[in-house]
């Protein structure tokens, strides 16, 4: 359901293809390959142009550990890649993505991340804003997500994630998403004196990666993060900043373990 200030809100044609893309989704069943999108020449004309102006960001703010697997995940420019497709590259990394029709429940998110598998949607973002996008969308779950899972430590961290998720109560739950949103979607870390992004969220907005320089920095704190709102609908008003990505990955599964 696309709230009134949500881009396509008055764009009978996008709602329409929202609404068949959930469809494919609602149809599939778990475990089975994923039937491909019948994706039309103005969402492919989308990708393409998010395609290049990320490509171009991620030199200057991307971290390091995600442009290595940006370099050798080798996506196509011209067309969205299908699920089934995703998938192939990534069964060497043991991690599979699974369409669903929009947003699920935390729970039922984090706790798919334990069996190796992301929830993700399959529409994209309306072709007014390409540079930012209020919700999840195929580029969010390709650029943020399937590209960074060929790294061994974005895997292990997601699978954790899950992990605790499977077994944790309503209040750990909320501390949990709260910990996921602003590290695993939102994060960012130092590489010497730059700051960079390893968060979903940022490597798959033009306009939030352009602009991580600009926007209020808080000292990666995990009893802080647990406790700290966010904002969905809106661009990141602040962001967490580690010393650095392993340093991160290691304060993370420290937590987490101790949660388990």
């Amino acid at each position: 359901m696309l709230t009134e200030d949500h881009p396509g809100f008055s764009d009978n044609l996008y709602r329409e293809r929202r609404d068949t893309i959930a469809s494919i989704a609602n149809s599939y069943r778990m475990g089975s390959v994923v039937p491909d999108v019948p994706y039309i020449s103005e969402e492919h004309r989308v990708w393409e142009k998010v395609n290049l102006q990320l490509s171009s960001l991620y030199g200057l703010y991307a971290c390091k550990e995600y442009r290595k697997c940006y370099s050798a995940f080798g996506l196509a420019s011209e067309k969205i890649p299908q699920f089934a497709e995703l998938n192939e590259r990534l069964a060497s990394a043991n991690f599979t993505v699974s369409p669903v029709a929009g947003l699920v429940t935390p729970r039922e998110f984090l706790s798919a991340l334990s069996d190796n598998t992301m929830l993700c949607t399959q529409y994209i973002r309306h072709y007014s804003v390409p540079e930012y996008t209020p919700e999840p969308d195929v580029i969010h779950e390709i650029f943020g997500h399937c590209i960074f899972f060929l790294n061994d430590d974005i895997r292990d961290m997601n699978r954790l994630f899950g992990a605790v998720a499977k077994t944790a109560c309503d209040d750990t739950i909320e501390r949990l998403i709260r910990l996921y949103w602003h590290t695993i979607e939102f994060g960012v870390c130092y590489e010497g004196d730059k700051v960079k992004a390893y968060g979903a969220g940022l490597l798959s907005s033009i306009h939030e990666l352009s602009n991580i320089e600009s926007v209020s920095l808080r000292k990666f704190n995990i009893a802080e993060i647990e406790t700290s709102d966010y904002d969905t609908m809106n661009p990141q008003p602040f962001l967490f900043c580690g010393d650095s990505f392993s340093q991160i990955i290691k304060d993370l599964t420290e937590h987490l373990n101790n949660l388990l």
